[in-house]
């Protein structure tokens, strides 16, 4: 049985190769587009659906790299069709328990045809003393504490067996356990994630094999004349923290709130420079997450 035909006339079309034309006709057969023309250049093929696309934008799927799909589960029953609905074609899931993550990968890819793509990480690799330890709804359980570079290996182990797509390193993580973790995630041929530990500079991560950022997160740190007095001094009080058992949410809330704007107001176009080169050369991209800096609450 022949595989119909789709003609959408008359539409914008963005793609990233040749950018905006207007006023275009694509023709589309099952999962292949073959071929893009100017409207007027275009009749329809005998046997085609033929829709008008005048006034409307025709895009690629777009991604999302960095959700998560189980944060609020009053909505992770409508999360994939509200992707689709807004044109989102392929997530990261960027930390959930697998339990609870992967049989929404597993329905995605049981429904390709209605569904995103659906990739995950697994459950968020923090400190013993996480940060999202399901303290409060604003830090749900979505972590995993490790404390040795033992322990590390063991995970990386226990999410190459349970079939992740990627992993997610967050920002509890001692230096020393930070470092076998990605050692052992790229002997299994995993990309690594994730927030720059907190006692950890971004060039240093970076150097150790971090593939991605997510929210750019410590980098505005990095980027200060002062980035070495501020360093040595989150590493004492992460020691403090951690000796009066201060619990990671805190811990890391009142550290960002020490030294974000103190960064800000002294970033270093030398020192920036050098930074942006590290991240460059090893190839660490940033996922900046917009809905961060315009107010959004959820992370």
């Amino acid at each position: 049985m022949a595989i119909p035909k789709l003609l959408i006339e008359n539409v914008n079309v963005w793609d990233d190769v040749n950018g905006h034309r207007m006023a275009q006709s694509v023709l589309i057969q099952g999962a292949n587009i073959l071929t893009v023309k100017r409207a007027d250049e275009m009749d329809a093929p005998s046997g085609a659906t033929v829709l008008d696309g005048k006034g409307k934008y025709l895009i690629p799927g777009l991604w999302d790299a960095h959700v998560h799909l189980i944060f609020d589960k009053a909505v992770s029953p409508a999360i994939l069709d509200l992707f689709i609905y807004n044109g989102i074609t392929s997530v990261r899931d960027t930390g959930g328990h697998l339990e609870e993550v992967l049989p929404w990968r597993e329905k995605a890819r049981q429904n390709p045809d209605i569904y995103p793509r659906v990739m995950v990480a697994g459950p968020l690799i923090d400190g013993r003393n996480r940060v999202y330890d399901g303290s409060s709804p604003f830090n749900p359980d979505l972590a995993v504490g490790i404390s040795t570079p033992e322990e590390a290996k063991q995970v990386v182990n226990d999410m190459d067996s349970a079939g992740v797509d990627l992993l997610k390193s967050y920002e509890m993580l001692r230096p020393e356990v930070y470092h076998a973790l990605l050692d052992e995630a790229t002997e299994k041929g995993y990309m690594v994630t994730g927030h720059v530990p907190l006692s950890m500079d971004v060039t240093e991560a970076s150097d150790a094999g971090l593939r991605s950022m997510e929210h750019m997160r410590n980098l505005e740190m990095a980027c200060s004349s002062e980035w070495q007095e501020m360093l040595a001094e989150r590493q004492r009080l992460l020691l403090e923290g951690k000796e009066n058992n201060t619990p990671g949410a805190i811990l890391r809330r009142n550290l960002h709130g020490l030294h974000r704007y103190r960064a800000l107001g002294s970033q270093d176009s030398l020192r920036t420079q050098e930074v942006l080169s590290v991240l460059a050369a090893n190839q660490t991209w940033q996922i900046p997450t917009a809905a961060l800096s315009t107010g959004a609450r959820f992370r």
